[in-house]
């Protein structure tokens, strides 16, 4: 079940996929600026990798947990919801003291 307009998943694994490779380069540089020497292609390969697989398992995460979530609302026979605050019982509402 998708909602319209929604991205297909393969589309979302690339897009989240770039997003990450991108933030892990961002990443790479901001490092290679606080450095002595020159950034290095192995620095920026390891942080574009390192961005990527972060990146990709928290999407994992979340789609593994929106699924097994919406999974088990959907097992549920009925919603029960606990009110902790009892009303008084009235048997007519001409009476005015509940009491009595």
């Amino acid at each position: 079940m998708r909602r319209p307009g929604a991205f297909s998943l393969p589309a979302q694994v690339v897009l989240w996929a770039a997003g990450s490779s991108a933030a892990g380069a961002v990443v790479g540089l901001a490092v290679g600026l606080f450095l002595d020497k020159p950034l290095g292609p192995t620095l920026f390969l390891m942080s574009l990798l390192f961005g990527t697989v972060v990146g990709l398992t928290v999407f994992a995460f979340v789609q593994y947990y929106m699924i097994d979530v919406m999974v088990q609302i959907m097992a549920l026979r009925e919603t029960t919801f606990f009110v902790p605050v009892s009303m008084p019982m009235v048997k007519s509402m001409l009476e005015t003291d509940p009491k009595s």
